[in-house]
């Protein structure tokens, strides 16, 4: 499959910083430090006229962190959409979206919700999941 232009540029820079990585071992939280800094590169400027807000919801003792966000251009009531970021339960978080959910909510004009607020990473735990 041929890429555009634009994608083929970013993945040849990507790879240009990375180097071989092939025979390097790194640990986990350093693995989570440059995946985070990636993702947040990545989101340059976003102007998004969106709201966010950091509910906590609970239901039979279990409690999920989730960031509901808003577009000032919303309609009442208005479909939403659940954004679960990846990350195999080990790397990236809820701010590392951020930008990009904004974006999609302004451009859409939907509710997005993304759980995951606060999580509990495979790797430093046996059990990963959403607190």
């Amino acid at each position: 499959m041929k890429l555009d232009k634009q994608t083929q540029a970013l993945l040849d820079d990507l790879a240009a910083q990375a180097g071989d990585i092939h025979d390097i071992e790194i640990s986990i939280e350093t693995s989570r430090q440059g995946a985070r800094a990636m993702f947040l590169g990545l989101a340059g400027e976003i102007d998004a006229q969106v709201s966010s807000q950091d509910l906590h919801i609970e239901h039979n003792g279990i409690h999920v962190g989730v960031r509901c966000y808003l577009a000032q251009s919303l309609a009442s009531p208005s479909p939403a959409v659940v954004f679960v970021h990846g990350g195999g339960w080990s790397l990236g978080d809820v701010d590392c979206y951020d930008g990009l959910v904004k974006d999609l909510c302004q451009q859409s004009g939907v509710v997005f919700s993304v759980s995951n607020t606060a999580s509990r990473l495979s790797i430093s735990f046996h059990a990963p999941c959403s607190k």
